[in-house]
C-alpha cells in the first residue's frame, strides 16, 4: 500500500486499504501507509521502519538506493527477501501505473468499507 500511495493510484490504495484492515492492519496504520499521518511517527519496529524506507526508495525516489537505506534493510532482511520485497514493489508501481492510466473504478462496497472505517 505505501507503493501505491507513493505513486498516488487511488485506485490500488483504496483497494489495498480494504485488504490491509483484514489482515490486521489498524486504520492508524493505514492511514501513516497513505502518508497522514508520516508512517515514522506511526511503526516502530526496525525491521518495519527499514521496509518502509526502502519502499520510499525504490518508489519514490530517482537513482540507486542509498547505502544508508541498503544497509537498514539488510540488517533487518535477508538478501533474498530484498530482492523479492524490491521485485513486488516493481510490479505494484507497474499496476499503479496500469491503474492510473486507465482510471479503474473502485468497487461500491470497498468504498463503503472505507466510509465505514473512516479510510475515504
Amino acid at each position: 500500500m505505501r507503493t501505491s500511495a507513493l505513486l498516488e493510484c487511488r485506485y490500488c490504495v483504496q483497494s489495498h486499504s480494504v485488504v490491509a484492515l483484514d489482515s490486521h492492519v489498524t486504520a492508524t496504520e493505514v492511514l501513516a501507509l497513505r502518508g497522514r499521518p508520516a508512517w515514522t511517527e506511526v511503526f516502530e519496529r526496525e525491521d518495519e521502519r527499514a521496509l518502509l524506507a526502502w519502499v520510499d526508495a525504490v518508489a519514490g525516489e530517482r537513482g540507486g538506493v542509498s547505502a544508508e537505506v541498503g544497509a537498514e534493510m539488510r540488517a533487518h532482511h535477508s538478501e533474498a527477501s530484498v530482492v523479492e520485497l524490491t521485485l513486488l514493489c516493481a510490479a505494484t508501481m507497474m499496476l499503479n501505473r496500469y491503474c492510473t492510466a486507465l482510471d479503474l473504478p473502485t468497487s461500491p462496497g470497498t468504498l463503503q468499507r472505507l466510509a465505514d472505517e473512516g479510510l475515504l
